[in-house]
């Protein structure tokens, strides 16, 4: 096993993974004006205008598994995507991003794994030793053929330019190295070192402003960086690197056009797949269990369908179509092979590939009303009101319920032929202890009575016509009466709050972070450009890097 005795990341094992000041390089990189003083996002709203940066803390943020996965591809053309069996991340806010102290600290575990990927990638890396290093065959061994491979590979890899010292001392590695075992072993080495280094692993920020600034502005490649991972999951490409070295990054309106760049590249799809499908538990489906005997049409490969439909359909919507919130919501088409239209009942698709399905207006609308959700949050013989409706306070009205009282039994009433769900589940609100909540839950659950356990869907219940009526209380604009979930998520496609809820979600997944009473102007602002724009998804992505928590960075320590 090649180990590196110069680089190998000891702060990783020594520290818990944890970085601090000290450990952050002190002189900025060259290029390192970044956007002007003075220069205010255009998405604050009135009364935030005048007032001071509202960056919120800026916490150290280490690459995920997804995102180290794409920087490897990204880096060395690697697609093996090592990082799916690295130990797997705790979720804060519904994320597995969070770089808050408690979530984000490199267990031994990890550090193990990234030392072995660091090792098994720069041992493919080294194959094709001329691409790698980028000379000639017969130019791979003189020094300045090192000397260019060790600056180019040290940008791409630590999304900056590598200092003088660093250079030099990366030379000297690799010159000992190659005395002794020549240079394919010697550029094998480095590249291991490399990717095990701080610098790869996590996003170092030193910034531009004075040390004790409350907030400050990061570098231009250190946006380049917050624009890569933002937008694509990955590190910053060649256009991006030469906009931060040339100055080209020093106005919000170069970082929007750079934005807008990203998002008409299919690496942005990495994002949208990462963001909904967190947000909305996608992959929930995945372990859900059913009864075969009571959905006889359900079997294992049907999730996997289910959540590539719904994955499917969001990428169409916000790369092909209107990109906005009540089409999300709302929209009565969805996406198809022949086994999941068959499941459904749905005439069409007659092959493996996905297609384009028009479906009933008067029982399909939107994500919510596709199996991944439906399914996904039901119980093995029956739909369970209580846990759709605890996702929609939670994850689309930001208003989550509170946890049952301690001693009160959740265990679901099993299935009777003789009452329905609704009949059911009527106990929750006659019990003291669970009338509060449920009667906030449960209403909203009966919406999607018409879908059973496994979303397909249905008009009787047991014995009875499905009643689908449900009532929304203490919301900012939703409250009222509503029968189905057609009607509900119309409702839903014009409130504000399901607006700004959607701004809240993205903001905890951009920045990695909660949102704190420092944020309070860049929400509002966010929300208020939201609501402008129509509700488009991908300009809140742009809105977002016009923010103050991108476009600064506060060096108060995250508490």
């Amino acid at each position: 096993m090649l180990r590196n005795r110069v680089w190998l990341c000891a702060l990783l094992a020594a520290c818990g993974g944890k970085i601090g000041a000290d450990d952050v390089v002190d002189d900025a990189a060259p290029g390192t004006q970044g956007p002007k003083d003075g220069v205010r996002p255009a998405t604050l709203t009135k009364g935030c205008e005048r007032a001071p940066i509202h960056s919120g803390v800026t916490p150290l943020r280490r690459l995920t598994r997804v995102e180290y996965d794409h920087t490897v591809a990204d880096l060395l053309g690697d697609e093996t995507a090592p990082a799916k069996s690295f130990p797997g991340e705790e979720k804060l806010l519904g994320f597995d991003n969070n770089a808050t102290s408690d979530v984000s600290v490199a267990s031994s575990a990890l550090v193990k794994s990234y030392e072995a990927a660091a090792e098994e990638l720069a041992y493919k890396a080294v194959e094709s030793l001329p691409a790698l290093m980028g000379c000639a065959a017969a130019e791979i061994s003189s020094d300045d053929c090192a000397r260019s491979f060790i600056d180019s590979f040290g940008l791409r890899a630590y999304r900056r330019p590598l200092e003088p010292a660093e250079t030099e001392k990366a030379l000297a590695f690799f010159s000992e190295s190659k005395a002794k075992y020549g240079v394919k072993t010697a550029a094998q080495m480095f590249v291991q070192a490399t990717l095990q280094s701080p610098f790869f692993l996590y996003r170092v920020e030193s910034g531009n402003g004075a040390p004790n600034d409350e907030a400050n502005q990061p570098s231009p490649y250190e946006l380049a960086t917050r624009l890569s991972y933002l937008l694509w999951s990955s590190a910053p490409d060649t256009a991006l690197l030469d906009a931060a070295a040339t100055g080209k990054l020093t106005e919000p309106s170069a970082v929007a056009e750079q934005a807008r760049r990203m998002l008409s590249d299919p690496k942005s799809k990495r994002v949208v797949h990462s963001f909904f499908g967190q947000w909305l538990d996608l992959e929930h489906v995945r372990s859900a269990v059913k009864d075969a005997a009571t959905y006889p049409k359900w079997n294992a490969e049907i999730p996997r369908l289910m959540q590539r439909e719904t994955e499917t359909f969001i990428e169409e919507v916000i790369f092909q179509g209107e990109g906005s919130l009540p089409e999300l919501l709302q929209g009565n088409f969805s996406y198809m092979n022949r086994d999941l239209a068959e499941f459904y009942g749905v005439s069409g698709p007659r092959g493996a590939t996905f297609e384009r399905v028009s479906l009933d207006p008067k029982q399909r609308a939107g994500f919510l009303t596709q199996g991944a959700f439906l399914a996904g949050h039901a119980a093995p013989r029956q739909s369970s009101p209580v846990a759709r409706g605890s996702f929609l306070l939670d994850r689309i009205l930001c208003s989550p319920p509170p946890p049952p009282p301690p001693g009160v039994v959740t265990q679901i009433e099993d299935p009777d032929e003789n009452s329905t769900t609704r009949e059911r589940f009527a106990q929750h609100r006659a019990e003291p202890a669970c009338a509060g909540c449920h009667q906030l839950i449960d209403p909203l659950g009966f919406g999607f009575e018409h879908y059973d356990g496994v979303g397909l869907w249905r008009t009787t219940d047991g014995p009875q016509v499905v009643d689908a009526s449900g009532e929304i209380i203490d919301t900012v604009d939703l409250d009222g009466p509503f029968t189905g979930a057609i009607e509900l998520m119309e409702k839903m496609g014009a409130s504000t709050q399901v607006q700004d809820c959607v701004v809240k979600q993205f903001f905890r997944y951009a920045f990695a972070r909660g949102e704190s009473d420092a944020d309070t102007c860049t929400l509002a602002g966010l929300g208020a450009a939201f609501a402008e724009s129509g509700s488009n998804f991908r300009e809140l992505m742009v809105s977002v890097t016009q923010s103050d928590p991108f476009l600064f960075r506060n060096t108060e320590a995250l508490q």
